[in-house]
């Protein structure tokens, strides 16, 4: 269900297809939902379950800890931004968990070459998409 609300967000800032920001009656995002759909059957009907499992638990780990190095990039580079929230004893906890993240993600990557080339193969199309579309339509955080 966040996948298509995160597709229906960057198509409405123009990062993918408008067609993509279409509400229904109801508020919800049709064809993000259809498109994730599409996508998920694609994957259950060419992916053993087990190595579906672990790449996108993979996948959604890798996701976590780049949102997480952002955070110290952010802290690094716009030291004066509003944040709402602290982190105690920073640096510390995203450093531990970034290094956790990465010791799981080699246990799984070293052990299961279906799932190196399924994460590989997500990764390569979302950097497509981000270098093809979403990169020329974004914009730099400001002061808040």
């Amino acid at each position: 269900m966040i996948g298509s609300r995160v597709i229906y967000s960057m198509a409405s800032r123009g990062e993918l297809p408008k067609r993509m920001a279409h509400l229904n009656r109801r508020g919800s995002p049709v064809n993000a939902l259809v498109l994730m759909c599409a996508l998920s059957l694609i994957l259950i009907w060419s992916t053993k379950l087990k190595e579906l499992v672990e790449s996108v638990g993979t996948l959604v780990t890798l996701t976590t800890a780049v949102a997480i190095a952002g955070v110290i990039v952010l802290r690094i580079r716009k030291p004066d931004l509003h944040r709402p929230a602290r982190i105690p004893w920073f640096p510390l906890p995203p450093i531990v968990f970034l290094s956790f993240t990465a010791w799981m993600t080699w246990s799984v990557l070293s052990t299961n070459a279906t799932s190196v080339k399924l994460i590989l193969g997500i990764i390569a199309l979302a950097l497509v998409v981000w270098f093809g579309v979403a990169k020329n339509h974004s914009h730099p955080i400001e002061k808040a």
